[in-house]
């Protein structure tokens, strides 16, 4: 019998069926033909004529297949609208990406309002030339005129999407009322942004009010009243719909149809039969929605053999208007660059205690630079460093493999500040190069890794030992205990629900915060393992909501894995991952994606090393997310990432046996750090 040969695997790329008629619009192949030019702040702006000066650079494209003036016309309404969500904002400015985003989806609401039909025949035209193109491997059928009601933005975390679904917003309700003018039977119920959780509708309740954009919290009183068309948004979170009315959630039937819904974080659920994206659909019956990630990709799967992906694939292909994926986003010089360490076989105690106190001290290595030139630091837009353990389960109840996770990270904390002697021995030992933990190459593991301290802080001397064990003390625990052997003190504070804050000594300052489900079974956990516990009733305000603030206190945040959605820092510097996301490559995606976000000198989000001049020497330090304790599955999804997005893969791997930091399973992982790599 004849072997079976095995077809090629498609690219993804190749099924973004509109988002390519929109490059072929503009005459162009790809972003990468546009960021030669525009990916430079010159462009960023208006010119003396009040158009924009993308708009004078397009207009000259040979292969422009739009009108000069309806181009004007488009250029004039992105104008308007950034003015608008701008002016509480002090002024904004567009990069090139963010322009073109906003540019196609002109294109596509004007033609979608006034030439449906026309439009529908149009990307039929170009479906069927890429169908052909890549010998029927773009299997998808023709358009519809019912299909052309969702948009979908795949584009980096920090590349900003929150504002671009600000001016979506004012987009469609311009040419909405443009075409009502016209049809007066067309209708418009409600406006709905659909979120994650409540933290996330908090966070977009804060961001569209200095938008100038009118917009409340879901309540179940007010979702029964007639809607006004005041272009209101109502904010409500996923959790909240559900199939009948509830005491917390209200029957998805309620909100009828002809609505413009727009969804954030809208990869989840995409093909999994989730019944959260079964909700997302009634409430967009007969209206239009919008629908925002970073992990689509992630999400989808282009070389799909079953039929719900396939079909899950075919939607998002046919509705993807803008990708700006990590593989641009870096390449374009956004976001820090990042160092990650991933851990392989079970070692014992002591191989472990070291490679943690590594850990600490390349976090320290950052908070002491921070600390030396803080004004500096502030130039660049960089923030105060936090060091974060982030595990793998958001549960009400705290799960048993969590709480052990989290005790395992305090433990460690207790005995580096309790053990004096060996913790000072283990920080000689990272600092000389002798921690017996070596790569691939022969070399100590943490070679060249603290560089910025001992030669930008230090002048090339390596500093003492005990010295550095004070500053640590000092600087991310803040204590300035001289006790023989301090304790960590573990608080639960009982006015805070879900919060248990971390100090040394009884006296000391809070440095850290736990935010977990269960404290009080922690809080006997830790009773149990002997670390010093206790219930504090007097302490009334959120550490963890305060992290952000500039005089707060907290440089260590232990939680769960609502840092992927919910949860927004510019602090987060490095990252220690307990047990996280073995199979969920989008959710783990968007934690690094989170982490990598750089505001940026000038507001750039750039990192220094793509800003054209001369830059603080060992800048980088705090311009590069380091990680701490992937395992291995993930690692290999997130190398898979990589590879797919074609994102650059620096070649120095560090191959390492070393423990993951829930070290009790004692599974056998693989250590590999990626040195200077970056992921959107």
């Amino acid at each position: 019998m004849a072997k079976k040969v095995k077809t090629p695997d498609v690219k993804f790329d190749t099924f973004l069926i509109l988002f390519r008629y929109f490059l072929n619009e503009i005459g162009v192949r790809g972003l990468e033909t546009l960021k030669t030019t525009l990916n430079s702040e010159e462009y960023e702006g208006i010119g003396p004529n009040g158009d924009s000066y993308f708009y004078e650079f397009i207009k000259f494209l040979p292969g422009l297949k739009i009108e000069q003036s309806l181009l004007r016309q488009y250029d004039e309404n992105i104008i308007r609208h950034l003015r608008h969500i701008g002016e509480k904002r002090g002024g904004l400015k567009l990069k090139y990406f963010q322009y073109f985003s906003l540019l196609f989806t002109e294109i596509y609401l004007d033609r979608y309002f006034t030439d449906r039909d026309g439009f529908v025949s149009d990307l039929n035209d170009w479906l069927h030339e890429k169908s052909a193109e890549s010998i029927g491997a773009v299997y998808f059928d023709d358009y519809t005129p019912e299909q052309l009601g969702k948009l979908a933005f795949m584009c980096a975390t920090g590349s900003g999407k929150t504002l671009t679904m600000h001016i979506n917003i004012l987009q469609y309700l311009h040419y909405f009322k443009r075409a009502k003018r016209s049809n007066s039977s067309l209708a418009l119920n409600r406006i709905l942004l659909v979120t994650p959780n409540e933290g996330m509708s908090s966070q977009h309740l804060d961001e569209l009010t200095l938008s100038n954009i009118p917009a409340k919290i879901f309540t179940k009183d007010g979702v029964f009243s007639s809607a006004d068309n005041s272009g209101e948004v109502l904010i409500i979170d996923i959790n909240k719909f559900s199939d009948k009315m509830g005491d917390k959630t209200v029957a998805v039937d309620s909100f009828e149809s002809n609505n413009l819904v727009l969804v954030d974080e809208a990869h989840r659920g995409l093909t999994s039969g989730d019944v959260w994206v079964g909700y997302r659909r009634k409430i967009s019956e007969d209206g239009f929605t919008f629908e925002y990630s970073a992990t689509f990709k992630q999400s989808l799967n282009a070389n799909a053999r079953k039929s719900d992906e396939r079909a899950a694939l075919e939607e998002y292909g046919k509705s993807i208007i803008m990708d700006y994926s990590y593989k641009y986003f870096y390449n374009d010089g956004y976001g820090k660059d990042y160092r990650i360490y991933n851990l392989n076989s079970s070692y014992g105690d002591e191989s472990r205690q070291i490679y943690l106190v590594g850990c600490l001290l390349s976090f320290f290595q950052q908070m002491k630079f921070y600390e030396i030139h803080k004004s500096e630091m502030a130039q660049y837009n960089i923030e105060k460093p936090l060091l974060i353990f982030v595990g793998n389960k958001v549960v009400a109840t705290t799960s048993d493999a969590e709480l052990s996770d989290v005790q395992e990270v305090l433990a460690f904390i207790d005995s580096f500040v309790r053990h004096k002697k060996e913790s000072i021995q283990m920080i000689e030992d990272v600092l000389h190069n002798r921690t017996g933990l070596i790569n691939k190459d022969g070399a100590d593991l943490f070679e060249h890794g603290l560089n910025a301290l001992i030669y930008g802080i230090y002048g090339g001397h390596i500093p003492n030992g005990a010295d550095i064990y004070t500053d640590i003390l000092h600087s991310i625990f803040n204590s300035d205990t001289n006790a023989d052997e301090p304790r960590l003190h573990v608080e639960n504070i009982k006015q805070v629900p879900g919060e248990i804050a971390l100090k040394i000594g009884e006296h000391g300052d809070y440095f850290g915060v736990i935010n977990i489900g269960d404290t009080a079974k922690l809080l006997k956990a830790c009773i149990a393992k002997g670390i010093v516990s206790k219930n504090e009733e007097f302490h009334n305000t959120s550490l963890f909501k305060a992290i952000n603030t500039k005089d707060s206190g907290i440089n260590v945040l232990i939680g769960s894995r609502k840092f992927t959605e919910g949860w927004n820092s510019w602090r987060v510097s490095t990252m220690g991952l307990i047990n996280f996301a073995k199979s969920e490559g989008s959710q783990a995606i968007q934690l690094f994606g989170r982490g990598v976000r750089l505001k940026g000198l000038g507001h750039s989000l750039k990192r220094s090393s793509a800003i054209y001049g001369n830059h603080p020497q060992h800048i980088d330090c705090v311009e590069t997310l380091t990680v701490f304790g992937v395992k291995a599955q993930y690692m290999e999804t997130f190398k898979k990432f990589l590879e797919d997005e074609g994102a650059p893969t620096n070649e120095d791997f560090l191959d390492i046996n070393l423990p993951v930091i829930s070290w009790k399973s004692h599974r056998d992982l693989t250590l590999s750090g990626i040195r200077d790599l970056i992921l959107r």
